[in-house]
């Protein structure tokens, strides 16, 4: 485990080790989808995005923005597993996957990283005759871990703001495990609590770095029914939503209870169950489950884009 040398004893975070540990890939041309990275703001956020388009593409195909996870601290679209996972749902999915770098933790505290992804749907939305290959009327939010709870804060966002992203239509949102809490510990919090990459100290310094200061684990960007002024979901333009839960994932009761909220407001949501899938599981291409999770997310895509 290299999260020792990250994070000291003493609670600091080393930036050095972790990018050294994080060792980058190149934008190239591999196993069938082309990889080219874009920069939108070299000035005030460094925000930038990999973008993954099959090979064989000649028409229009349907928009993936992808959230990397990492505890809101570690990794970047060029690391070596995310690169190789938005080129498995570009295939799957026959989409073009757009692997936003966004702000991370210590640095910048939330709600940076929230702020960096709707710049990036914002970039798209005016630069959209930029790519002939874009269908934007076909837009999915797909994010991993930190990057699940992201996508969440994100649509909720835009959702509250209302914002007019025309020609961006967003069909559906995929959070994969994502990245949520509370100041109480649930069954599942306390069963898994020191499980490889997403254990209980790090959690807890992953929070404390992340939130604004002074607060609590109840706050809306780490509880998403928490907050002073608990989501409205019923009167909210919520995405179809497809969640991921794996059964020895420290987060799993969360992630239930965040489809059985949304089905309760009236939402169309569902869920994918992977028996015994740790945190991350799908990030191991050997993993029994880990093709598969790539073709129910494609599935959902499709069948959304087919339905548009």
């Amino acid at each position: 485990m290299v999260l020792p040398f990250i994070l000291r004893g003493d609670g600091s975070f080393s930036r050095r080790a972790a990018d050294f540990f994080d060792r980058k890939t190149p934008a190239i041309d591999a196993e069938g989808v082309s990889a080219r990275d874009l920069t939108i703001d070299d000035q005030d956020t460094d925000l930038w995005v990999r973008i993954f388009t099959p090979s064989s593409s000649s028409s229009k195909l349907p928009v993936i923005f992808f959230f990397h996870g990492g505890f809101f601290a570690l990794c970047t679209p060029a690391s070596p597993h995310f690169d190789a996972l938005c080129r498995n749902l570009a295939t799957a999915c026959a989409a073009i996957v757009i692997s936003v770098n966004y702000r991370r933790i210590p640095e910048h505290r939330y709600p940076a990283a929230i702020d960096d992804g709707f710049q990036a749907l914002k970039y798209f939305q005016q630069h959209s005759s930029k790519n002939a290959l874009l269908d934007l009327s076909n837009t999915f939010l797909v994010g991993d871990s930190a990057g699940g709870n992201l996508v969440h804060n994100l649509s909720s966002k835009l959702a509250l703001a209302r914002e007019d992203l025309s020609p961006i239509v967003i069909r559906g949102q995929v959070l994969i495990q994502p990245s949520f809490g509370g100041e109480s510990l649930t069954p599942s919090e306390k069963e898994f609590a020191d499980v490889p990459f997403a254990n209980q100290r790090f959690s807890e310094w992953r929070w404390r770095a992340y939130l604004p200061p002074g607060a609590s684990r109840d706050h809306s960007g780490c509880n998403p029914f928490g907050g002073e002024a608990p989501l409205d979901l019923a009167a909210m333009a919520i995405p179809p939503t497809l969640v991921v839960i794996g059964g020895s994932c420290p987060g799993q009761d969360r992630h239930a209870h965040y489809v059985d909220k949304l089905i309760a407001a009236g939402k169309e949501a569902q869920s994918i169950f992977v028996p015994g899938a740790c945190h991350g599981f799908y990030l191991a291409p050997k993993f029994p489950h880990a093709r598969k999770f790539c073709e129910d997310i494609a599935t959902f895509v499709k069948i959304r884009v087919a339905s548009s």
